[in-house]
């Protein structure tokens, strides 16, 4: 027995397109299987196909879910001997954004190519489902083999559709032909409401008819669709642009009209139909508009522009120009532009008779004016126009104006007859929140009206004469919330005889408050050498530019070479208020002797904004070692042979030291021999040092010398860091004697020496 033989009938050796998914591979056996299946990863996933009933000789399966690849399809077949083969393979490969005949597209946010041209009898050849698409045709046509019309299938045939609700459609370089509707949009259900139109842009194609009208309600008092809008650049469109509103049922608002924008190097809109009407309701919609940009040639010889739309047409050349109607018109009445309006360099008209739909209120723009006007003024038909209202300088390269009707407009030399302008205030200088409000000032030489720009015309006040009036000689405006910045004060007078003068103007500038000056500093000066510690600031006062109440605040800063550390001494001007010196409360700590100094300085404030800091002075801090015997003299009197005294309890008096400087001191003593056979330093004479009852705590206990100890031949350290402020700056030094065995009777005596230096 021989195992089957198999055939792939699909897919082919060769590129699948979007158009054949979901893809049904299929395999015929020459006889009856058992089983097949089929797998694409190398029978890592193996699927079961399914017969179509065809005496089991016939396998199917739909795969609605591949992603783009290459693949290699291989089939398994059993028959029902249990022979097998797995030998049939076919390579393909899918790329789904290609689209090679008419199908339905409903995978949106993506792009499309047209694989090659579509021909055939198709009703409506792609349709799309989904949103945000993008189809390039690459030249490739899409071509109705039966006369546009002919086709049984809905109203109308469509090339390209775009089903509701979707709108947002893009297509590029595609030809169609011998369509109803080139593209247009289609809504399956219409009593779902009136469906608004898609939008489409569409790029480089020749196409017969595109629409993006809305489709009709069904419902009871609900509102009509709008139309879509409508891109088109470098398309020809040979027959119809359509993009209208539908009418609202009951108390539903009838739809608007769409937008169409066309650009074109050359437009050629002949015996070209476009529809932008509006639909009927309560209230009725808004006409479309209508967007002409060209830039070499427009021509719409027997073009027909429906019932009612708004245009704008535009020349679309670097040096061209635009005419903007804001309002709708019957344009049913209007027939050949091209051949009834001039767009050009500074020149625009329009034929008022031929086009009286057109002969109502628009904005002109021109572009690429020459800047060789003295007193540009906006002309029409050669003349002074009194009605027309610019919106930029007329001396801009770009001009934008308004105009009531139509002739012809340009920009040309204003007769030179205008008023004399004289500007009373503001003159050319700084102003502050003193100067408020500003009464800004001007007269003519002739009635006139006058309104001021302090931005270049983007907004112009109105002045007003004596009595509130428009017309006269001298005219005032209050400006009271002026921003900070530099401005130019432009004045526009008009005589009575509508001669205008623009060119007047002053330039000034204004800042609601200026920061007062630096303070000058006064004592101590800069360099300067003190040995007071808590020394008193003094500067100049300052007077504000306004007037305003002046503030201070002080800094004291430590500028350290050594060890020492000492805080910032900063006072606000919440705490100097607008006193002009300051005594400080606590010593400064570092001292100009180990190289530190001070520096010191001062800033105003006025309320709202600080000076800069002055520039500082430097002070520096010297010690002055002052010490001071309260009492310098101790005399014991008689003492018996081998007696003891001593000054512990008073009597006599120690000696008594204090500190009249203004730093910690450290002490030294020395004495000369007080016995003839005793040498310093021997314990028949000592000393000590110790609290004094009214000031303790003067001195540096641990450190210090405090109990009897032998009196030094030589200067030795005996008293640490005896303090100098007042409640705490003495201290008592206390002697001791006791005779020696061998001295002899007489008077004795010693020299006590005691040596301050700095502790700090």
């Amino acid at each position: 027995d021989t195992t089957p033989s198999v055939t792939i009938t699909f897919p082919q050796n060769r590129t699948l397109y979007y158009s054949e998914t979901p893809l049904n591979f299929s395999v015929t056996l020459n006889e009856a299987a058992d089983e097949v299946w089929y797998t694409l990863d190398g029978g890592t996933n193996n699927v079961t196909m399914t017969t179509d009933g065809a005496g089991g000789y016939s396998y199917n399966h739909t795969n609605t879910s591949l992603p783009d690849g290459s693949y290699t399809f291989n089939v398994y077949a059993n028959d029902t001997s249990g022979n097998l083969n797995d030998t049939e393979t076919v390579t393909f490969y899918l790329n789904q954004s290609l689209i090679s005949y008419c199908t339905n597209v409903t995978i949106g946010n993506k792009n499309y190519w047209l694989n090659n041209s579509i021909g055939g009898d198709w009703a409506d050849c792609i349709s799309f489902k989904t949103d945000n698409v993008t189809l390039y045709g690459q030249n490739n046509y899409i071509e109705s083999s039966v006369s546009g019309g002919e086709l049984p299938v809905g109203n109308a045939d469509r090339a390209i559709q775009v089903l509701h609700p979707f709108g947002n459609f893009t297509i590029e370089d595609v030809n169609i032909t011998k369509y109803d509707v080139s593209v247009g949009m289609f809504t399956e259900d219409s009593s779902l409401g009136g469906d608004s139109g898609a939008n489409f842009t569409i790029k480089d194609d020749n196409i017969d008819v595109i629409s993006a009208d809305a489709e009709a309600t069904t419902i009871i008092n609900d509102d009509g669709g709008n139309g879509g809008e409508i891109y088109l650049y470098e398309v020809n469109v040979s027959s119809n642009i359509s993009s209208s509103g539908t009418n609202g049922i009951g108390t539903g608002n009838g739809g608007n009209g769409g937008y169409v924008y066309i650009e074109n190097k050359i437009v050629n809109l002949s015996s070209v139909l476009v529809e932008l009407d509006y639909g009927a309701g309560s209230p009725d919609g808004v006409a479309g508009r209508l967007i002409i940009n060209y830039t070499d040639l427009f021509d719409d010889l027997n073009a027909d522009y429906g019932t009612n739309m708004s245009l704008t047409l535009i020349n679309g050349s670097g040096t061209g120009s635009e005419i903007m109607w804001y309002d709708r018109f019957d344009s049913s009445f209007i027939s050949n532009l091209s051949l009834n309006t001039v767009l050009s360099n500074n020149y625009v008209f329009v034929n008022a008779t031929a086009l009286s739909p057109l002969n109502i209120s628009a904005n002109i723009t021109l572009r690429g004016i020459s800047d060789t006007f003295t007193n540009p003024e906006i002309k029409k038909d050669g003349v002074t126009c009194s009605d027309c209202y610019n919106f930029t300088s007329l001396s801009a390269a770009t001009v934008i104006f308004n105009v009531t009707g139509f002739s012809n407009y340009s920009i040309g030399e204003a007769p030179n007859n205008a008023p004399t302008v004289t500007i009373n205030f503001p003159a050319n200088q700084t102003y502050n929140k003193t100067s408020l409000p500003l009464n800004f000032n001007v007269s003519l030489n002739e009635e006139g009206s006058v309104y001021y720009s302090l931005d270049t015309g983007i907004n112009n006040v109105t002045m007003f004469n004596e009595t509130a009036g428009l017309i006269g000689l001298f005219f005032n405006a209050t400006n009271s919330s002026i921003a900070n910045g530099s401005y130019t004060f432009n004045v526009y007078a008009n005589d009575t005889s509508g001669n205008l003068n623009y060119t007047e103007n002053i330039t000034f500038s204004y800042i609601h408050n200026t920061p007062p000056p630096p303070p000058v500093l006064e004592t101590p000066s800069d360099g300067s050498n003190t040995t007071d510690r808590t020394p008193v600031f003094t500067w100049v006062s300052v007077t504000d530019p306004e007037g305003d109440t002046v503030s201070y605040e002080l800094n004291v800063s430590l500028i350290a070479s050594s060890l020492c550390t000492d805080y910032a001494r900063y006072f606000d001007q919440a705490t100097l208020g607008a006193a002009n010196s300051k005594e400080l409360e606590e010593d400064l700590k570092c001292l100009y002797d180990n190289n530190d100094y001070y520096n010191w300085t001062v800033r105003a404030y006025d309320g709202e904004l600080y000076s800069d800091w002055a520039e500082p002075y430097r002070i520096n801090i010297s010690s002055l070692i002052i010490t001071t015997l309260i009492n310098d003299s101790v005399e014991f009197g008689n003492i018996h042979f081998q007696g003891t005294n001593d000054t512990s309890d008073g009597y006599p008096s120690p000696f008594v030291i204090q500190n009249d400087g203004n730093s910690f001191v450290n002490s030294t003593i020395s004495a000369t021999n007080l016995w003839n056979t005793e040498s310093n330093p021997t314990d028949y004479y000592q000393f000590k040092v110790d609290n004094y009852t009214a000031e303790l705590f003067s001195f540096a206990w641990d450190p210090s010398t405090t109990i009897y100890t032998a009196m030094p031949a030589v200067s030795t350290l005996f008293l640490v860091e005896l303090n100098y402020t007042n409640a705490t700056d003495i201290a008592e030094i206390d002697i001791n004697v006791t005779v020696p065995p061998d001295e002899g009777s007489d008077v004795r005596s010693s020299v006590v020496t005691f040596t301050s230096s700095l502790a700090e």
